[in-house]
């Protein structure tokens, strides 16, 4: 697995990395490859370095070029004058981020470090070819040309006269030995003589080979490619010789401490543990001129006189194909076996990583569960047909026969001794006794899910309630404190370590009888684990109901002795190289070659050592680019221009090569936008018409697993204002404005004093004029009530009159006419009689009616009550046909004395004007008159179940076809100092409440004016 330690930069060593799998055969890693079609300046590639800002540079035969993964960004005489040369063949980064860039005849150059990279040639080399660069660990800089051997101390170049003239390689071993190669053989550089020695022990039959290119192991040798004398490995003494006759003209060793090297020929070699593992790939037909690996793993190669010039070499990805099975197992060849529905199929072992080819297949009945059987047999745990055994591809099956349940049986193991232990799914289990199957009593209402037999022949069984060891559960404090004793899956490891999944308490680890649990909330990412495994870089692999994950099982231990508080967990994402996992319970194993296959119930998956994601650091985010209007704008970390701009593009990047087009970008500004962009893939930012004011662009990027990198990208911009927009033209703008407008008030001041003071005069006009309107209003008012007074007075007097005369008269000359009746013999005469009578009849009833139109003869004499009561059954009821009550909620005229005479036939008028409109208007065939003292005023209801109306609309609306009846009303109530209310709403009927105050028994005198 390619699990790589970060370092300064690529050619130069670093710490080891311990426990790492290394599986990357040349024929195993995928390729991709670029050249001048795809931005490449030329198709001739002379180094290839990686520095600590991530980007990977590349030295060509038509200048420079930097790669973010993604695009090509070349530098030449163009756009960096100080490449004289065009054929960039050297690339070294220092420990302070300085690029060094050596080329043919052109000298060296040095690009610092930055946003920008500012290019500055040393003049002291300046038309010299160089040939190797090299930083010692006292922080010099040395550099070996065609014409001497330079070095740098305090930014000055000196060259070094004890050096030999051609240096062609130079390398500084573990014990921090410079050493220095060239046509003249191998030198070493000696501090105290303050000169180079020569190392004879590197000569070959007397003579010391040409050294090409030099590499110091880490463990103090060195490699050293020569001219004719193969690749040489040195340590005081030529240890062995690799290639003895070969010219070897590249050398390089990775994170890994693998050593690669190539030719003349350009064939890529690899030298794993003393051997040489070669590979002819097909994508070289020129071959190798360069080498160089990056923090992702990625392997890259530099050819010259290819279209591909520029190749990268990575682990193989995990590959994905539809095979649904329910269990799987690896093979002892290799392969793995894999069990389904269907039967039993057995997947072969390839070299390609893209190839999974089932060669072997038996037809079973649902195979449920595997277990490695002894001379690599193999029994399978079937649906209905007990268990079968596979010895040398022949098949033998168990059955009922033989003792078994014909019950699914989902877990099975072969111990050491020859016995076989049966699980079945619907609980129960059994183990082979002789020729038989004898059932478990231990385990007859539990479900066992899997049995593992530990290196000192105990046998534990994982249940649905609890682990057990042989037939007896184990008891133990830390597992009797989880809330879920279901153990789902297991796995034993090679150091004897027992992996326990639980079904809802995450992962246990049983060491030498000692139990550790891992959860949630200690940085796992689930804690129903359905399978479990580990892979040959020390992960374990843990599999959910709808993820796949690994952790290292050192951050298991460093969390377990408190040295971290959280796990380091790292998600295997759903989708690989858009292939679907599938969902439902993973099953897991590992095969001999260190994949990790996972079938789910929708396919199976193959993920082979390397393809997890091998980067420990996030790839940090880059601001390549800000220009306006089109136009770059200079500046590290602050930009400024002037407003007024239409466009503010941002350009930026992330330096990534694994997965370069997974990377996601967001950005903002606070100080404009607070929220986060989300910009998917889009490496621009675009901005327009950005006011004047200072800014801070801040970027983002996510690559693969979900989650943000912490570290946000940064740049200052500022935006001038133009000298309309600066401060001071503010202020002297501001001070005409306020001088203008002091002027313009003081001009209006002016005036509007002179408007006040006529506005003044017309208001005291206008206040004397409301004054006398008001004394006429209220005269008016008086009078109108005066009016409606001697008016009810006048009607009471022509009531009486009525009554009195008119009606006595009718009533005497009725009776006379009876009595003349009688004494007539006559009948035609006394029919006349008769007619005439009921002519007065008629005349002394209509005279009635007229009398109580007028006034209530009633209600002077019986009071307001009686009266109400007589008009609304005679005139009401009688007359009209409506049903009619009349509710008294105080005793029989208990207000008698607290109202006048007057006050009293207002009343009276008011309740029989109310009346009448009910009968004009509400088309009821009911009413209701509710009367009640309070002590302080009278209260008088009129209530109706007629039509209604819209009292808020229509209650006081006086129009040019009539309804003065109401508003009469409401001004005559007001004239008594009372009110009246309406309540109703159309088909709902309604209430009209007079109220009048009790205070006009003594008060309430009208006199005629002038009397």
């Amino acid at each position: 697995m390619l699990i790589l330690a970060a370092r300064s930069s690529l050619g130069q060593t670093s710490d080891a990395t311990y426990g790492v799998h290394d599986d990357r055969r040349v024929d195993r890693l995928h390729s991709d490859a670029w050249g001048p079609d795809d931005g490449l300046p030329s198709d001739q590639v002379f180094d290839i370095l990686q520095t600590q800002d991530g980007y990977l540079w590349i030295g060509t035969g038509a200048g420079l070029s930097r790669f973010d993964g993604v695009k090509f960004e070349n530098f030449d005489q163009g756009n960096t004058p100080e490449l004289t040369s065009k054929r960039v063949t050297l690339l070294y980064e220092s420990s302070d981020g300085t690029l060094w860039v050596g080329s043919e005849q052109g000298g060296l150059i040095a690009f610092q470090t930055g946003r920008q990279r500012t290019a500055k040639a040393v003049r002291e080399l300046a038309g010299k070819s160089i040939r190797s660069i090299r930083q010692d660990f006292r922080g010099a800089l040395w550099v070996g040309t065609d014409s001497g051997t330079w070095r740098s101390q305090a930014g000055e170049f000196e060259e070094v006269a004890a050096a030999p003239k051609q240096v062609w390689s130079l390398a500084e071993d573990k014990d921090h030995v410079l050493w220095m190669g060239g046509p003249d053989g191998l030198f070493r550089w000696d501090d105290t003589k303050s000169g180079a020695v020569k190392m004879e022990a590197f000569s070959l039959a007397g003579t010391n080979p040409a050294v090409n290119v030099l590499v110091a192991d880490r463990d103090g040798s060195l490699w050293a490619g020569t001219e004719k004398a193969g690749l040489i490995h040195f340590k005081d003494e030529i240890l062995s010789r690799i290639l003895p006759n070969s010219s070897i003209q590249s050398v390089y060793q990775d994170r890994l401490g693998v050593i690669w090297y190539a030719g003349k020929s350009g064939k890529l070699k690899r030298l794993n543990e003393q051997e040489t593992v070669s590979a002819n790939p097909p994508w070289f037909g020129i071959g190798v001129s360069c080498i160089a690996d990056d923090r992702e793993g990625g392997l890259w190669l530099g050819a010259n006189g290819s279209p591909h010039c520029l190749r990268q070499l990575k682990p193989a990805s995990a590959v994905s194909f539809d095979h649904v099975a329910a269990c799987v197992m690896a093979a002892p060849d290799g392969g793995v076996w894999l069990g389904s529905n269907a039967g039993l199929a057995h997947v072969a072992a390839r070299s390609g990583p893209e190839t999974l080819t089932v060669d072997r297949y038996y037809r079973l009945t649902r195979a449920l569960a595997f277990a490695a059987g002894r001379n690599e047999s193999l029994w399978v745990g079937q649906r209905t047909k007990g268990i079968s055994h596979f010895v040398d591809h022949g098949l033998s099956t168990d059955t009922a026969r033989d003792g078994l349940r014909n019950e699914p049986v989902g877990a099975i193991l072969e111990d050491r001794a020859g016995s076989v232990w049966v699980g079945y799914v619907d609980g129960g289990a059994a183990r082979l006794d002789g020729d038989r199957f004898v059932e478990l009593g231990a385990f007859r209402d539990l479900t066992v899910h899997w049995f593992a037999e530990l290196s000192n022949g105990d046998v534990y069984a994982g249940t649905n309630n609890g682990l057990y060891r042989g037939t007896e559960r184990v008891g133990d404090p830390l597992l009797d404190e989880l809330p879920s004793t279901e153990f789902r899956s297991h796995y034993l490891d090679d150091v004897g370590d027992l992996w326990l999944g639980t079904l809802g308490d995450g992962l246990c680890r049983m060491r030498e009888g000692a139990f550790t649990n891992w959860r949630v909330s200690d940085g796992l990412l689930a804690n129903r684990i359905f399978a479990i495994t580990d892979d040959p870089a020390g992960n374990l692999w843990l599999g959910s109901l709808d993820k796949v994950f690994y952790v290292p099982k050192r951050s298991l231990d460093e969390l377990a002795t408190g040295k971290v508080d959280q796990l380091d967990c790292r998600l295997m994402p759903l989708s690989i190289e858009g292939q679907r996992l599938g969902q439902g319970y993973p099953k897991m194993t590992r095969s001999n070659d260190g994949s990790v296959w996972v079938t789910r119930k929708r396919d199976t998956v193959k993920i082979p050592p390397g393809a997890i994601d091998i980067s420990q650091e996030s790839a940090p985010v880059h601001i390549e680019d800000v220009r306006v209007d089109g136009v770059a704008l200079a500046g590290h970390d602050r930009v400024e221009f002037q407003s007024g701009i239409h466009r503010l593009e941002i350009h930026y990047t992330v330096a990534t090569y694994a997965q370069p087009h997974a990377a996601k970008f967001r950005y903002r500004m606070p100080d404009h936008v607070e929220d986060w962009i989300e910009a998917g893939d889009q490496r621009v930012a675009h901005f327009t018409e950005l006011p004047p004011g200072s800014y801070t662009f801040q970027v983002q990027v996510v690559i693969g697993d979900g989650v943000w990198n912490d570290e946000v990208a940064t740049i200052a911009i500022v935006v001038r204002p133009r000298w309309f927009e600066t401060t001071w033209f503010k202020i002297l703008l501001a001070t005409g404005l306020c001088s203008t407008l002091i002027i313009s008030v003081l001009v209006y001041t002016s005036r509007v004093r002179h408007h006040n003071a006529q506005l003044q005069k017309e208001i005291t006009e206008r206040k004397e004029a409301e004054a006398i309107l008001q004394k006429h209003q209220t005269r008016l008012k008086a009078l109108a009530s005066e009016l409606t007074v001697a008016e009810e007075r006048e009607r009471r007097r022509i009531a009486a009159d009525l009554h009195d005369d008119v009606g006595q008269t009718l009533a005497l000359a009725r009776i006379q006419l009876a009595s003349a009746r009688k004494s007539m013999s006559s009948l035609e005469l006394g029919a006349k009689l008769d007619t005439l009578s009921s002519t007065i009849l008629k005349a002394t009833q209509d005279t009635r009616h007229l009398v109580y139109d007028l006034s209530s003869p009633s209600l002077n004499e019986l009071g307001l009550d009686e009266a109400i009561e007589e008009w609304l059954e005679e005139e009401i009821g009688n007359r009209f046909g409506l049903k009619t009550q009349i509710v008294r909620k105080s005793q029989a005229d208990a207000y008698r004395d607290a109202i006048s005479d007057d006050v009293r036939a207002l009343i009276f008028r008011s309740v029989r004007e109310l009346l009448v409109n009910v009968v004009k208007h509400a088309n009821a065939t009911s009413v209701v008159v509710t009367t009640e003292y309070t002590g302080d005023q009278i209260v008088i209801a009129v209530e109706d179940d007629g039509v209604g109306f819209d009292a808020g609309a229509e209650a006081f609306r006086v129009s040019s076809e009539g309804g003065f009846g109401l508003f009469s009303i409401q001004e005559r109530m007001m004239n008594l100092g009372g009110s009246m209310e309406i309540e109703s709403e159309p088909g709902m009927g309604s209430c009209a409440r007079l109220f009048v105050p009790c205070v006009h028994s003594d008060s309430f005198k009208t006199e005629p004016e002038g009397q």
